[in-house]
């Protein structure tokens, strides 16, 4: 973030100083982690290039709200941490570490792994 700033201000754009990125960036992952329990559906993108990317799908379906996630392998660096994190609050499960380390991996495919929320 703090260096498409930079690429914004040398295109004539306006500067927003690095502390405030990063306490934006930081601010907006601990909401991610406080939301993700209360919606149906939660979509990360990785917008740090030209063209976004869906990077994770969580969503809840059915009578016992089980949880579909959806991972796109490669995984920015980024992406790791929240994604543990997201998981980890409700789903801590051994099938879910291993999605997540396929991902790390940067296995070039889709994961679709079906948990029971607790």
């Amino acid at each position: 973030n703090v260096q498409r700033v930079r690429a914004r201000v040398q295109n004539k754009g306006h500067f927003v100083d690095p502390s405030i990125v990063v306490r934006r960036y930081h601010k907006s992952m601990q909401q991610i982690i406080e939301v993700a329990p209360k919606v149906k559906a939660l979509y990360l993108f990785d917008n740090s290039e030209a063209h976004y990317k869906r990077i994770a799908s969580l969503r809840k379906a059915g009578a016992r709200d089980e949880q579909n996630i959806i991972l796109n392998a490669p995984l920015p660096m980024w992406s790791k941490q929240i994604i543990n994190d997201l998981i980890n609050q409700k789903i801590p499960n051994h099938e879910t570490a291993q999605v997540i380390e396929e991902a790390r991996e940067g296995k070039n495919m889709t994961k679709i792994d079906r948990i029971q929320s607790h």
